[in-house]
């Protein structure tokens, strides 16, 4: 009996040193699979790497080749024009980087399929790439960019209002330009394209903005009182002038797309003033301006009188 039990504790021993080894080779096995697996993976990632950066070049040299501003001689000018045929308004895209490109011409696409603005007389050039170490720009307060560049390019090719892109700073709009960066919806562009005709936001300004905007009836989507009473029954009350003695009223009474660029409602009554307002110049502030004033801080008159000269033939 001994004899028998021994022999079966023995080979029960045996058995289990052979499946502790077959389970351990199984581990070395798998770990070794799980590290091949492992660099097929980043073999993988690296080719992929690699087509990425293949491809971005590429698109690079067709961005250089089609909107480089060392080509625009060879490049069209305006590519879009609405159905009236007619540009009150010409706008320019710039971008100082070549990802700027794709937002640009996605922007483009948009507004000439925006049915809500078909009516406007806006005609927009080809976008142009000027190279970062030709153009500079800086977001400390707000989103600015150097007018040398700019003005050199505006000798070149015809139009009134500029839409600079650069990477990151604060959306604006200042006379005839307009900053975007990459975080810019356009939703945001069609706000900051209704100030170029005199439109002003809906939402409370600073008190420092309020002494400018509120103190005078210049813009077309509000009117400002001293009195509320003297209000027409068909104003309604804006946020605009709240820090402000005088009160705003505007022409509907539905939120806007001058107080939330998303909420998308331009009303009909918005529509007609911005077709108005584009009729003629007298309330346009082209880019001629901000040229103008340019020279005017580098003291130099002669180039100043040129551009002042160019509005005054603006208008």
């Amino acid at each position: 009996m001994f004899r028998l039990w021994f022999l079966s504790r023995f080979f029960s021993i045996i058995f289990l040193f052979s499946v502790a080894g077959c389970v351990e080779q199984q581990d070395v096995q798998s770990q070794s699979t799980t590290a091949v697996t492992e660099v097929e993976a980043i073999a993988a990632q690296n080719l992929v790497a690699q087509k990425l950066a293949t491809q971005k070049k590429a698109q690079e040299r067709e961005y250089r080749n089609r909107f480089s501003y060392a080509n625009i001689k060879n490049t069209q000018s305006t590519v879009s024009v609405p159905a009236s045929n007619s540009c009150s308004m010409v706008l320019q895209f710039v971008s100082n980087t070549p990802m700027g490109l794709p937002y640009i011409q996605s922007h483009m696409s948009k507004f000439s399929s925006d049915k809500r603005l078909s009516r406007l007389p806006i005609c927009v050039n080809q976008p142009i790439w000027l190279d970062e170490s030709l153009l500079s720009c800086s977001s400390k307060v707000r989103l600015e960019c150097d007018l040398a560049p700019l003005v050199e390019l505006a000798e070149k090719r015809h139009f009134t209002h500029l839409v600079v892109i650069a990477e990151k700073g604060k959306a604006n709009v200042h006379n005839g330009i307009m900053y975007l960066d990459f975080a810019d919806t356009y939703s945001v562009f069609v706000h900051e394209l209704a100030h170029f005709v005199g439109f002003v936001d809906e939402y409370p300004l600073s008190s420092e903005l309020s002494n400018f905007i509120c103190e005078k009836n210049t813009h077309p989507n509000i009117s400002v009182y001293k009195d509320a009473s003297l209000a027409a029954k068909s104003m309604f009350s804006v946020r605009t002038c709240d820090n402000h003695a005088n009160q705003a009223f505007k022409l509907v009474p539905q939120m806007t797309f001058m107080e939330y660029h998303d909420v998308g409602l331009i009303p009909d009554k918005y529509l007609d003033v911005w077709v108005e307002r584009l009729a003629t110049t007298e309330h346009l502030t082209p880019v001629y301006v901000n040229f103008a004033q340019h020279f005017e801080a580098l003291n130099d008159p002669i180039n100043a009188d040129k551009w002042w000269q160019s509005y005054r033939n603006y208008l």
